[in-house]
């Protein structure tokens, strides 16, 4: 499978993709940007006389300010994501330890702030 890396701009209602495939510089458009994939796809299978199917599309944008917010999201959601795993092992250890010195699941629960049921889905 090839990749394809396409910049899109906004022209009016209108998407439009600029993309390079062997050196040659294509472009597509579509009216939502969620259908450009796919006519980047259709678009790189005419012209090389693949399916559709051979490539795999990124999107990119060409407006720098779109850019870096899409990069502040994408940053701040990969560092939720780690705290999230964080937070769940560390969940799971103090639930862990906390049994082995014998408390039950309830005090286990007041102890953290959670509810009894949290408790027994960490240990699982």
């Amino acid at each position: 499978m090839s990749t394809i890396n396409a910049t899109v701009t906004r022209d009016g209602t209108w998407w439009v993709a600029d993309f390079t495939i062997d050196g040659h510089e294509y472009g597509t458009q579509a009216r939502r940007l969620s259908d450009i994939a796919a006519e980047v796809a259709d678009a790189a299978a005419l012209m090389t006389d693949r399916d559709p199917s051979d490539y795999a599309v990124t999107i990119t944008t060409a407006d720098p300010q779109w850019a870096a917010l899409v990069e502040d999201y994408q940053r701040a959601a990969a560092d939720l994501a780690r705290a999230q795993d964080a937070a769940r092992d560390a969940s799971r250890a103090a639930i862990t330890a906390l049994r082995a010195q014998g408390l039950t699941g309830r005090d286990i629960a007041a102890l953290m702030g959670i509810s009894p049921q949290r408790v027994s889905q960490l240990v699982a």
